[in-house]
């Protein structure tokens, strides 16, 4: 907390010019769930968040104005709008009369039928349907651009509304449907959840970028030029994140992309250490010291991954322990068969820690991105020399012998025999230390399960020899302590991360801004985006009485400003007094604690402000959940 005293102190202590925030008039179309009216009549979406979000920090107030689509580019041609809000595709603006931000997602067109047509599964069986479309989207321009260059009979339909399109396609009016896909999987999740269905998903025809759009001006690149500053910032936050999985129930693009870059890091890692080994390996005559320093290489490896897959602790080496004793027993045990052992499931350090460490039943996105791990192993092992089989059993240790498996669907013998002792291993460790998410079993019990799925999962002659040879295995043991220190090391390095990032935003915004209640909006904001409470505020003593006054707020929708807190009442100014923090874990039990009408806040942290002993003031966090908020919350 000292850092963020500094910060508040250099704030205080900085001289202001006043300037005022510019006025940002937005045309917002009914799209959800970009944008749309709720039936409490709120404005609502997750364009209406983001623009919401980010407006402080670009230094705007927002003036909304809902449009239909055709009113929106008038008005934005005839220079009485700003900017436009919708969901607006880049491949929709004409860049001779408009500008567009840089892009806040991704998404795609896709076709809906009802759930009982079975016929349409591509854009060529569209052929000869009638097909409907929202007037002056991009779908119409998708339809119309085919037609002309002849390459899809269709007959179109064009709808002004969303409802109007989907309430046609339910009366059979049309055959399908085109849509954008974001809209679509919240339209038909929240709205028809059973009527209709999507063919082609994420994106059947193309990806394309969403943006906001505004008009071609001098005054509208400079508007553009500050929303682009804040948008790069705000889509590469913890808080975006957050925002898109609500809206769409998934991880956005640019956390892939993320992931991606991971991704290639371990690969040059992995390629600089991995191939300097199978250099060695080549290279040297001392073939016996060579295999002890690949096998500490593949080790190491193992262990890597197990660093960050906690739920797996020890997993790879009781695998080679296994596949020794069933390749032994089948007499193809080799030193390149423990290597695939031990390394197969590096693919994981590609895995994103949170699909690592999660307990709870996966969405099939996330098990989708966890089933690559495998080819991830792939890749990272087969530009090894010598080691192309290898890798080939990496990729293939969760295929099936009957074809169910992943990820390339093999069969039977057309799995290498070495992949197949592997996925028996793997197996066996998984249901004797849980890891496969059931209650762990017995050795016997196991060994039934493997009697059970031979023939279906595994080749039945492996099995034979599995159960006739397994036995329980103790190793990894003495690493226990180690990975308990590591975890402590990497939650706590985690945390120090972000409250580095935090402080590094306030700086920013201390050093740019140059009026004190502005500035202590923008704190409240990065604030809020670390923490994640329903409402926090910033409360000064007023110079008159010695009482506590309201500066700042963020996340109810009611004013407070200039709202005052009582010499005997309010955590705050117990806070106040004590010169310390105050975390109430249930503010029911709490008799200081004063409510603010319109919110249920049960939890409430509240921060005194010092500055050279004395105390300015305090910062309040509240959430509406029991126990929101913990030391490391103090601290931060």
């Amino acid at each position: 907390m000292n850092l963020l005293y500094i910060v508040i102190a250099l704030l205080f202590a900085a001289p202001r010019t006043g300037s005022a925030k510019n006025k940002l008039k937005v045309g917002a179309i009914h799209y959800p769930p970009f944008f749309f009216v709720a039936s409490s009549e709120k404005t609502n979406g997750f364009d209406f968040d983001i623009l919401t979000a980010i407006a402080p920090v670009a230094n705007f107030d927002l003036e909304w104005h809902i449009m239909d689509l055709e009113q929106v580019f008038d008005s934005l041609e005839a220079g009485s709008l700003d900017i436009a809000v919708g969901g607006f595709y880049i491949e929709e603006i004409d860049t001779n009369k408009f500008l567009h931000t840089i892009p806040y997602a991704k998404s795609g067109l896709v076709i809906v039928v009802k759930t009982e047509e079975h016929n349409i599964k591509s854009p060529r069986d569209l052929e000869g349907k009638t097909v409907g479309v929202l007037k002056g989207r991009g779908a119409e321009k998708w339809i119309d651009k085919f037609q002309r260059e002849g390459q899809l009979n269709v007959s179109k339909k064009a709808f002004n509304g969303i409802d109007e399109l989907y309430d046609a396609l339910a009366k059979d009016e049309i055959d399908a449907l085109i849509d954008d896909y974001l809209h679509a999987s919240y339209y038909i999740h929240f709205r028809n959840s059973g009527v209709f269905k999507l063919v082609g998903h994420p994106h059947i025809f193309y990806e394309t970028n969403i943006a906001f759009i505004l008009p071609q001006t001098t005054q509208a690149q400079l508007i553009k030029r500050e929303l682009d500053k804040a948008l790069s910032w705000y889509t590469s936050s913890r808080h975006y994140e957050m925002e898109y999985k609500r809206w769409f129930m998934k991880e956005s693009p640019y956390a892939q992309k993320r992931r991606e870059t991971r991704l290639l890091l371990a690969l040059i890692i992995s390629f600089a250490i991995i191939i300097f080994a199978g250099i060695l390996w080549v290279m040297t005559t001392k073939r016996r010291e060579m295999r002890n320093i690949s096998r500490g290489i593949a080790r190491s490896y193992s262990f890597a991954v197990e660093l960050r897959d906690i739920l797996h602790r020890g997993h790879s080496l009781r695998v080679a322990a296994y596949t020794e004793m069933i390749a032994k027993k089948m007499g193809v045990y080799s030193s390149k068969l423990e290597f695939a052992a031990l390394l197969h499931d590096i693919g994981k350090l590609a895995i994103p820690d949170v699909l690592l460490d999660q307990r709870g039943q996966m969405s099939r996105d996330e098990v989708e991105i966890l089933e690559k791990h495998p080819v991830f192993g792939y890749e990272l092992v087969r530009r090894i020399p010598y080691f192309e089989d290898v890798a080939l059993w990496i990729r293939w240790h969760h295929e099936h012998w009957d074809g169910s498996g992943y990820p390339d669907g093999l069969s039977g013998e057309k799995i290498p025999l070495e992949a197949r002792i592997l996925a028996v291993a793997d197996a066996f460790d998984l249901m004797t230390t849980g890891g496969d998410g059931r209650q762990p079993l017995d050795v016997e019990s196991a060994k039934n399960e493997l009697r059970r799925g031979a023939g279906r999962f595994w080749d039945p002659e492996v099995v034979k020899v599995a159960v006739e040879v397994l036995r329980p295995v103790n190793v990894g043991e003495e690493y226990k302590e180690f990975y308990e220190s590591i975890d402590k090391v990497r939650q706590r390095a985690v945390q120090d991360i972000y409250r580095l990032q935090a402080i590094y935003k306030i700086l920013e915004v201390v050093q740019i801004s140059s009026v004190l209640p502005e500035t202590l909006q923008k704190i409240l904001e990065i604030i809020r985006s670390y923490i994640d409470p329903n409402a926090v505020y910033f409360l000064l003593l007023s110079d008159q009485n010695g009482e506590l006054r309201v500066v700042a707020q963020l996340g109810i929708e009611f004013d407070i400003i200039g709202l005052t807190i009582p010499k005997d009442r309010g955590v705050t100014r117990k806070a106040f007094e004590r010169r310390e923090p105050i975390l109430i874990n249930d503010v029911s039990k709490e008799p200081l604690y004063l409510s603010i009408p319109g919110l249920e806040i049960k939890s409430e942290l509240a921060v005194p402000l010092m500055i050279r002993e004395k105390c300015i003031g305090v910062i309040d966090v509240e959430s509406e959940r029991l126990n929101a908020f913990t030391e490391d919350e103090v601290d931060f």
